[in-house]
């Protein structure tokens, strides 16, 4: 989760990058206030985000801040010394909401931050050819551009900010540590299947890096070429010799050609550092991983407060699903109500807390704890 800032409109008003929460206030309250974009109107939107692209959402690019939020790997869980813990009933959340409430009711935020899909969210930033956005959470900087950059080369003037620093002193940078298993490209052999020897087999054929490198990005020579780090004038966004380079862009258009991010596939850090760093046809993916080194790394959530995959017996499994459903429903309404202020926070938190054991909260942590001592044992 990250929030990108326009540099230029902080270098037009004289602004500091904002390192804090607090700092993060004054500088959208004067994205809002003070014409950074200097056409004489009030259109700019100091911050954006949506739920609905990757590493975007309210709870997220700002709640890291004041409490671990991570979304990633288990539903805002937290291991809290061996113990699991849910986020959004501490005072933690409760401060963080507050903060983020006090940033709508000034206009800093876009209404549209709950509701807008990516295809809206494209077109959020800029209005007749003129910058509107100051601050976008999200993963990369592609989720808010309407175009992958091509010839408007103002999109690459937008940098990570390092994770904000809150009042606690709370610095975080939510990640996954375990991509395999939480990937959307998941493998399944049922029990119809006759030949499940050979179809595992086939999956893990899939792992491998020439395959991956076919299924991803196509054709070698024809839609990428291997450089193997032998050119020097060729380097790759880790900084090192480029390992490889692409050919055509797979994501314009309709093609028949590659799977994309669909289907297993394995592409190791390296691999992905190694890619040229072509600052024309690929500078999304360029400033993704850059910034991501830069401003997010240093600041990446201990190993030992994030939840690992668990594995649950059918009972339990069942059980978790009616639990979570409830549970996530309730607290994603509840969050949006607060930061609205459709509902008072110093009136019906503790209502909301009271609530959420009701529905069954304690119930639902025990599962998770019994399932994570169990596979610890293991």
């Amino acid at each position: 989760y990250k929030i990108w800032i326009y540099k230029p409109w902080l270098d037009k008003l004289g602004l500091s990058v904002p390192k804090t929460t607090d700092e993060f206030y004054e500088v959208l309250k004067a994205f809002k206030t003070k014409d950074p974009n200097g056409n004489g109107k009030a259109d700019e939107i100091p911050f954006a985000t949506t739920p609905k692209t990757t590493g975007g959402g309210l709870e997220y690019t700002l709640m890291n801040s004041f409490v671990y939020s991570n979304n990633y790997v288990q539903n805002k869980l937290i291991l809290n010394n061996g113990k699991i813990e849910a986020a959004y009933n501490k005072p933690e959340w409760r401060q963080g909401i507050e903060y983020i409430h006090k940033l709508y009711s000034e206009g800093l935020i876009a209404p549209e931050s709950f509701t807008m899909d990516n295809n809206q969210y494209k077109t959020i930033g800029i209005k007749n050819n003129e910058i509107t956005l100051g601050a976008s959470g999200s993963s990369g900087v592609a989720a808010f551009t309407p175009t992958v950059f091509g010839e408007d080369r103002r999109w690459a003037e937008y940098i990570a900010l390092e994770p904000l620093k809150g009042p606690n002193g709370l610095q975080n940078a939510a990640w996954n540590p375990y991509p395999v298993s939480a990937s959307w490209s998941s493998f399944i052999i049922t029990s119809a299947n006759k030949y499940p020897e050979i179809s595992m087999r086939w999956a893990d054929g899939l792992y491998d890096e020439q395959t991956s490198i076919r299924n991803v990005f196509g054709i070698e020579d024809t839609n990428w070429k291997w450089l193997g780090g032998k050119d020097p004038q060729k380097i790759g966004m880790n900084g090192k010799p480029a390992l490889w380079e692409r050919l055509v862009n797979m994501n314009a258009g309709v093609q028949n050609i590659t799977w994309q991010q669909v289907g297993l596939s394995y592409r190791s850090a390296e691999f992905w550092g190694g890619e040229y760093a072509d600052m024309e046809n690929n500078l999304d993916q360029v400033l993704l991983y850059r910034e991501t080194e830069r401003a997010m790394e240093p600041y990446k959530q201990p190993l030992d407060t994030i939840v690992p995959p668990l594995y649950f017996t059918n009972e339990q499994a069942s059980e978790l699903a009616d639990l979570s459903k409830t549970i996530d429903d309730y607290v994603t309404e509840m969050f949006a109500r607060f930061v609205i202020g459709d509902a008072d926070i110093a009136k019906e938190w503790d209502n909301y807390v009271r609530t959420l054991d009701n529905m069954g909260l304690q119930r639902y942590l025990k599962i998770y704890q019994d399932a994570y001592d169990s596979n610890m044992k293991k």
